[in-house]
């Protein structure tokens, strides 16, 4: 995640991404995803938005990124980091 912003001129921590972004539920490509809650203010995965019902997940290392449908994990969230 990290690498993928700065190349866009965003700057992420390293955990918790989500928290400088701010919440939408009118999702545009290139906006977080969260899934996995884990509590309040505490989600356990964090991919990119992609557009059309899928995102970008970066998992480990045997099957890597895949662009695969948001509707894999019911609990979901969005976040605007770009502004728009």
């Amino acid at each position: 995640m990290q690498w993928i912003y700065r190349h866009v001129g965003i700057e992420l921590p390293r955990v918790e991404q989500w928290r400088v972004g701010r919440m939408t539920d009118n999702p545009q490509i290139g906006d977080l995803v969260v899934q996995n809650p884990q509590g309040p203010n505490n989600w356990g995965h964090v991919g990119i938005y992609a557009g059309n019902g899928l995102m970008y997940s970066a998992l480990n290392p045997a099957p890597g990124t895949l662009l695969h449908p948001i509707a894999w994990n019911p609990w979901t969230a969005y976040f605007d980091l770009l502004g728009k």
